[in-house]
């Protein structure tokens, strides 16, 4: 249901003076800045074509650019069909939208419902990975587990990562397991991301609470970065019973961060000394400083050391201080004001 209060114009050139106008919704404001920068090329090609629905027939879906579309997208694309929706694909980027007369327009208007930045990784399917050794002190190839045990041993859930080789090298030294996550899982689950799950997310989903579940007696250590979070995020709301002898270290968390420390306490998973930890990561200082309060809030609800809440509160204000003004931007953002495109424009004093 579009709630045509949250909707702003476009852009200058899409007000309805010539052609369809188009609105999106104002909430995108994040997701869209994150993944589209109008100073580049790619960034002013998917304004451009975004701003060409102008010319779109009431009930059309425009393919444009050379944009990956993974096999499990086909039922996503069904949906939006019966919905009466509509996908632009271009670039990295897929726009939906509707095309409707609504209460005060004087004709038919897009309304750019939600957006989605996809990125193409590797084909390696989710799960559980390790790298035995070989004679010699050399490392043999990596391989998905038959039997998962994972007890005293340390799970790295990597965040978004082009292939397995790279999620492994981002695991390092500090783990000897990985629990691999796609990039299409970070697609589906990214921290503004509303699109349904595919396929290969559910199953990421279903190997990870298997594996949760098969150890909750067991001390097992998990290295959460990025994206990661959002599966470990459903998979612990899958899962049945506690997981008293884990411990979940968090760095640069791209997901809804209160409730996936809100699914931890709720399992009995322990939070050691600074559990979570922020780089120089942009996207997840925003998300965080979006959600700063609820943040907050969690944090203090934490059965841990009151300094030390204090302190990991302390660390999110200072290192998100730089992107607050952003999300007080988005928040405010009008109709009566400034159309998306001249604010995104604007924020870009705030892109590092």
């Amino acid at each position: 249901m579009v709630q045509q209060a949250n909707f702003i114009y476009f852009s200058p050139q899409t007000t309805g003076k010539t052609g369809k106008a188009i609105k999106i919704d104002k909430n995108l404001f994040l997701p869209f800045f994150c993944g589209v920068d109008p100073k580049t090329y790619e960034g002013q090609f998917i304004i451009n074509q975004i701003e060409q629905l102008r010319t779109a027939p009431d009930h059309h879906t425009i393919p444009v650019g050379n944009a990956y579309r993974a096999p499990d997208h086909t039922q996503q694309l069904q949906n939006f069909k019966n919905a009466r929706e509509h996908m632009l694909r271009v670039k990295s980027a897929q726009i939906i939208y509707q095309i409707k007369q609504g209460v005060g327009d004087g004709s038919p208007t897009v309304y750019i419902t939600q957006i989605r930045i996809t990125n193409k990784g590797d084909n390696q399917a989710p799960g559980f990975y390790s790298r035995n050794k070989i004679p010699g002190g050399g490392r043999g190839p990596i391989q998905k587990m038959k039997d998962v045990s994972l007890k005293h041993r340390t799970v790295y859930i990597n965040g978004l990562s082009d292939s397995i080789d790279e999620a492994m090298k981002q695991a390092g030294n500090q783990s000897n397991v990985l629990f691999y996550n796609p990039a299409r899982v970070c697609n589906d689950l990214g921290i503004w991301s509303s699109a349904p799950q595919t396929y290969i997310t559910k199953n990421a989903v279903k190997e990870l609470t298997k594996g949760l579940e098969d150890h909750k007696g067991d001390p097992v250590n998990w290295l959460v970065e990025g994206e990661g979070g959002g599966v470990l995020n459903e998979a612990l709301k899958n899962m049945s019973g506690t997981l008293t002898g884990h411990n979940f270290k968090i760095t640069n968390p791209k997901t809804n961060t209160p409730k996936l420390l809100k699914a931890i306490t709720e399992k009995k998973g322990n939070l050691p000394k600074m559990f979570l930890s922020y780089t120089d990561s942009e996207v997840a200082l925003i998300a965080a400083a979006s959600h700063k309060e609820a943040l907050a809030q969690q944090i203090g609800l934490l059965p841990c050391d009151k300094e030390m809440r204090n302190k990991i509160v302390a660390t999110i204000d200072e290192k998100s201080s730089g992107v607050s003004p952003l999300t007080k931007q988005a928040s405010r953002l009008s109709s009566k004001s400034i159309t998306f495109v001249q604010a995104l424009n604007n924020a870009g004093i705030y892109r590092k």
